[in-house]
């Protein structure tokens, strides 16, 4: 009898094979692919899930023969047969609080609780510094409990419009850090994507994965552990698309007839350019009137319905389902429509059981595991999760801003500048660099792909170009996910 288990949260991977003489299973599927008789075979569903929301969602792998145990779930194998089960699930359930005051208290006591049991460690230590509230937060705390200097790192780009490594060094600065930063060129892109790929084991579009794996590399020159501040936004309500969602339900609100006649309005955005107001306020009153989970779906997507009609050949086209297409979000929605009543909180949920082990924690992972580093998120204590999910929902998010709570918890430590900036996160100048220094390398990867069997690579062509020509248009982030799987599969199944 073999049981396998898997964290709460997701944090660390497990993939499992079923084999006539028994059961493989690994951190990485590369391992597993070496394991004699285990198909390489793409699985559509999964690949149909990766150009959608450029990841492929649990219990799937890219291959057939390879699935995921998913978050919080065990495994058992016994006398050649397999059963899954849950053993631990985030749920709403709301819990009365003295005071507002109070549970800021306790919250704070439960973070640094969360980052005190972190800091058990034999080795050299740090953390990873953004500048936002998550890791400045845990990094005042870490510069609170610890005697010595703490080490951070951070990572900076030429392009000052999406650099955050002013805020992080402003932070340093506040707690008397050891502080390290490093600047980012198309160059690094390359190289890094080329490494990762391996270590992924399926096509991975989070372009965020390449400074992570940059800024685990410089760390690890220097520590062998370090902390972050990952698992903050799923459920203290971070993302800017959940307040989009919340006004959403606001606009619902409008009688039917008069939404049915701004809708009919909205038509004549039919024809704006990409990425222009006119089409993102088409977009918004389009997404208005569809169910949460096929709305939240919607606009996750990178790759619309109608574009990957284009992009896959005849054979890929037959093979897909497009009823499965977001399948993951569906089954969560479901079970979370029954146990809250707003479509901003049941969001954030399915976020925290889809996107953040399937996408966040898939990326800091596998980054970090690349350069031997060990990453610790105090953040994602069950505990921290658990108590998020007893506040009212306006405690933790409205309308306006998010992290409302954790924000009053970090003001103990932190100043109103690092507390009230805009949320921007690792973004790479991809739109400037598929104009200018990369566009030889995707030429080039397009040209010599034998992927044309399962995408049509003159469409991939054609997406560049429509890049050169509208630079405005919705088309980078399209790009990156096929260059990555063009890289993916050079690596795994080119002859």
């Amino acid at each position: 009898r073999l049981v396998l288990v898997r964290d709460r949260a997701g944090k660390k991977p497990l993939y499992y094979a079923p084999q006539a003489d028994g059961l493989a299973f690994s951190s990485e599927i590369h391992s597993l692919l070496a394991y004699p008789g285990i198909s390489r075979e793409i699985h559509a569903t999964a690949l149909d899930n990766y150009f959608t929301f450029g990841y492929v969602p649990a219990p799937l792998s890219i291959f057939e023969g390879i699935r995921q145990l998913e978050p919080g779930h065990l495994l058992i194998w016994q006398h050649g047969r397999i059963t899954t089960q849950r053993y631990w699930r985030l749920l709403p359930k709301k819990r009365e609080f003295p005071s507002r005051g109070e549970a800021v208290d306790e919250l704070f006591s439960l973070i640094e609780d969360a980052v005190r049991i972190r800091l058990y460690s034999d080795v050299p230590f740090g953390a990873l510094l953004s500048g936002g509230v998550d890791s400045s937060l845990v990094v005042g705390i870490m510069s609170r409990l610890m005697s010595g200097k703490l080490k951070t790192f951070t990572i900076g780009f030429s392009d000052t419009a999406h650099d955050e490594s002013p805020y992080a060094e402003e932070v340093a600065r506040l707690f008397g850090t050891e502080h390290h930063n490093l600047r980012v060129g198309a160059t690094s892109v390359v190289e890094v994507l080329e490494k990762l790929v391996t270590h992924f084991g399926e096509p991975f579009a989070d372009a965020s994965a390449i400074p992570t794996y940059l800024v685990s590399q410089m760390a690890r020159q220097h520590v062998t552990m370090a902390l972050s501040g990952d698992g903050g936004d799923e459920v203290f309500g971070g993302y800017p698309s959940y307040r989009y969602h919340h006004n959403i339900d606001r606009y619902r609100r409008i009688p039917s007839g008069l939404r049915a006649a701004m809708k009919m309005a909205s038509r004549t955005f039919a024809g704006a350019e990409p990425g222009s107001l006119p089409r993102r306020v088409g977009r918004f009153l389009n997404e208005a009137e569809l169910p949460v989970a096929e709305r939240w779906a919607h606009s996750r997507s990178i790759f619309p319905e109608s574009e990957l009609q284009k992009l896959y050949t005849p054979a890929t086209a037959a093979r897909v389902q497009p009823e499965c297409r977001g399948f993951h979000l569906r089954e969560a929605f479901e079970y979370f429509s029954h146990h809250t009543s707003e479509d901003g909180d049941a969001i954030s949920y399915v976020d925290y059981e889809t996107y953040l082990p399937d996408d966040i924690l898939a990326k800091t992972d596998r980054t970090s595991m690349a350069v031997s580093l060990e990453l610790r998120a105090p953040l994602l204590d069950y505990r921290i999760a658990e108590f998020a999910a007893g506040l009212p929902r306006t405690w933790k998010w409205n309308s306006r801003a998010g992290k409302l709570i954790l924000k009053e918890a970090a003001a103990k430590i932190l100043p109103a500048a690092i507390l009230n900036r805009r949320k921007q996160g690792f973004v790479l100048p991809f739109a400037d660099w598929f104009r200018g220094e990369l566009v030889p390398y995707v030429r080039g990867k397009i040209a010599t792909s034998a992927a044309g069997d399962i995408i049509r690579l003159d469409y991939c062509d054609d997406l560049l170009r429509a890049h050169q020509e509208n630079p405005r248009g919705d088309y980078a982030r399209r790009i990156w996910m096929v260059l990555c799987f063009l890289v993916w599969h050079e690596r795994f199944l080119a002859p």
